[in-house]
């Protein structure tokens, strides 16, 4: 089993000072490591696995945290493909926030609305949701505990990692305000 690195940092520069120096010699083809940083805990994990022989491979990324389970609120946000589109004809849900452009772009579960617009009041965050591909992003339930994860299919690394962190980031801050 790989080892988790423990990257303590007092600003978001020192995060990626940190992360950017453990790529230097190249995305690594497992990285876990845990991000301390106001007082909040992220597991980042990239995993790359080329398969083997007839097997197919896979690679993801997710960044995950633990949120308070004061609540019932949930959400899971996916980009809308085809078959998303297939599922919304024949009834599936989707939740239209009132922001044109990402509504049109993304499918939308949840069970509190109002609440889910509010994380994406930031057109930022937005922006972010609807350029990514491949990923999902919501509130699960992972023994017994709740936890805010994004997942991508994919290896991302640069700005792409630093811009899905930030977004992960505001909505960990979110989730954790009062309602």
């Amino acid at each position: 089993m790989t080892q988790k690195k423990i990257i303590k940092a007092q600003t978001e520069a020192d995060i990626w000072n940190q992360v950017n120096a453990d790529f230097a010699a190249g995305i690594p083809h497992n990285y876990h490591v845990e991000i301390q940083h106001n007082n909040r805990n992220i597991e980042l994990n990239l995993v790359s696995s080329p398969g083997g022989n007839s097997e197919g491979g896979y690679e993801y990324t997710t960044l995950k945290a633990s949120v308070p389970a004061i609540n019932d609120f949930e959400f899971l946000i996916q980009p809308e493909d085809f078959l998303n589109r297939i599922g919304k004809y024949f009834g599936g849900q989707d939740v239209v926030l009132g922001y044109p452009e990402f509504d049109k772009n993304v499918l939308v579960k949840t069970n509190n609305p109002e609440r889910l617009k509010r994380f994406f009041d930031d057109e930022e965050s937005r922006r972010i949701f609807i350029d990514l591909s491949g990923y999902s992003f919501g509130i699960i339930t992972e023994d017994g505990s709740k936890v805010l994860e994004l997942q991508m299919q994919r290896i991302i690394s640069g700005n792409d990692l630093k811009n899905a962190f930030d977004a992960f980031s505001k909505a960990l801050e979110l989730l954790n305000k009062p309602v």
